[in-house]
């Protein structure tokens, strides 16, 4: 998806009702040597949040370290911790909106 208000994409925008979240795949390109997000990946999500999106990221290194009910877990923790954050979230969020 294209958020206009920030000028970028979203891997996977989910929106439920007011809430609207991004999920981002943050690989290589996304950290630092030390692990950290990278300047780019910092400023996205803060653009993001700015312009009303609650972001969530997916670790590609931890993703492939997954097997498939594991997937299924990391991606439900994911989601909970949106909630935690205020979101309400649909058990089956419906599909991506551009």
């Amino acid at each position: 998806a294209w958020c206009d208000a920030a000028e970028r994409r979203i891997d996977i925008a989910i929106h439920a009702g007011p809430v609207r979240l991004a999920v981002e795949v943050d690989g290589p390109t996304h950290f630092l040597h030390t692990g950290r997000p990278n300047g780019p990946t910092r400023l996205r999500n803060r653009l993001l949040a700015r312009h009303g999106w609650m972001v969530r990221a997916v670790d590609v290194f931890a993703w492939r370290r997954l097997g498939g009910p594991q997937r299924r877990a990391y991606l439900e923790q994911l989601l909970q911790s949106a909630e935690r954050d205020g979101a309400r979230i649909p058990r089956r969020p419906p599909s991506a909106q551009v």
